[in-house]
């Protein structure tokens, strides 16, 4: 398309209006859910939207002195941007918004090896494990009747425990690892009724170097053996932890039936994701229970390089979560920030973005629920 820079104003409307158009189109082929259409068409509107962004920015110059076209023009060249920002927030899996299940616990969390336990977990650190598990709670409590949630912050950073409000001066699971108080004395309640939370705090890493130094003790049992008398009253325990392998991340996979690694789709991540397994079947000689349940793509953008990187992890036969999360758009990024910002879950704040879409997504293919 060339632009003609004495175009009139009704002309730079006209292709306003087919700019609209063409964004309808866009969403009629998300929701079709036809990933073979989808990419090739969005592969077209991409490129062509590229190209009208390209040739009104080269003819803006000769327009800026006619008031009314540049109003106008501008307005367009905003409207193209945001539309190519919303051809990175490609949802796979539709539209369906979060909304209570009502199901019932025993139907979901009666199998569990120790009590059903979900740890998130990648050797590469930044890729959203916290997010996702934060949030992950959120969408348990608010879908299951009369679930009871116990989460463990078991990454020394401690970000979980600042999103939940935890208190350190309560305790924390550095106190567990040192064997200074029992899990009762240091679980406290969140701000949602049914979630109680283990905090954390820097003294993790003195703890996991104790822990090292004392032969006395079998070093892989130590949570296990904390929460011994408490296990009965929760159905379900998610535990965020750290890029890392220690006794505290050990400790948290002998008592873990699904490992859910969170990895953006970059060779970093996907690297992290090799060791995690590797150490997994270590792990397996203490809890034979223990299994990978799947690999979720945070940061998720309809990109050849994306594609990549899943196809790359096919080949490694690892399990892949059909939900993706797509995190790496400036509003889904906005849309967090805010959340984090206010202490709430992303479908408190926003239930119908499109991170909270995708988060609910992973939530029931998690329950195996469509």
């Amino acid at each position: 398309m060339s632009f003609d820079a004495r175009m009139s104003e009704d002309e730079l409307r006209t292709e306003l209006d087919r700019a609209v158009q063409q964004n309808e189109y866009l969403k009629a082929i998300i929701e079709s859910n036809d990933i073979s259409t989808l990419e090739k068409s969005a592969k077209k509107f991409k490129d062509t939207s590229r190209q009208l962004l390209k040739s009104m920015t080269m003819e803006f110059e000769a327009t800026e002195h006619n008031p009314a076209n540049s109003t106008v023009l501008r307005q367009l060249i905003a409207y193209v941007e945001h539309l190519e920002n919303e051809l990175c927030s490609f949802q796979m899996l539709g539209n369906e918004t979060f909304h209570p299940l009502g199901l019932p616990k025993e139907q979901f969390f009666k199998e569990g090896f120790f009590m059903k336990t979900i740890s998130f977990i990648n050797f590469k650190g930044g890729v959203g494990k916290t997010t996702i598990a934060t949030n992950f709670a959120y969408a348990i409590n608010n879908s299951i009747d009369g679930v009871k949630i116990l989460y463990i912050d078991n990454d020394k950073q401690g970000n979980s425990t600042k999103w939940f409000g935890g208190d350190t001066d309560h305790g924390t699971i550095t106190n567990i690892m040192m064997g200074d108080a029992k899990a009762e004395e240091v679980i406290q309640p969140t701000r949602y009724p049914n979630i109680d939370l283990i905090a954390s705090d820097t003294g993790l890493i003195e703890a996991n170097a104790a822990a090292i130094k004392n032969e006395s003790i079998n070093q892989a049992v130590i949570l296990k053996d904390a929460l011994l008398p408490v296990k009965d009253k929760y159905q379900v325990c998610i535990i965020d932890n750290p890029p890392d392998i220690n006794v505290s991340v050990l400790n948290s996979l002998a008592i873990t039936d699904d490992v859910v690694i969170v990895t953006f789709p970059d060779l970093d991540s996907l690297d992290g994701v090799y060791q995690m397994v590797e150490q997994i079947e270590m792990v397996k000689q203490i809890n034979p229970m223990l299994q990978l349940k799947g690999v979720l793509i945070n940061a998720f953008v309809s990109d050849d390089a994306v594609y990549d990187c899943i196809r790359e992890l096919k080949q490694h036969e690892l399990p892949i979560f059909n939900a993706k999360v797509h995190y790496a758009t400036k509003t889904a990024k906005k849309h967090l920030n805010v959340a984090r910002r206010d202490k709430k879950s992303i479908f408190e704040e926003y239930p119908n973005c499109l991170v909270a879409r995708d988060i609910w997504a992973f939530t029931k293919e998690i329950l195996g629920v469509h």
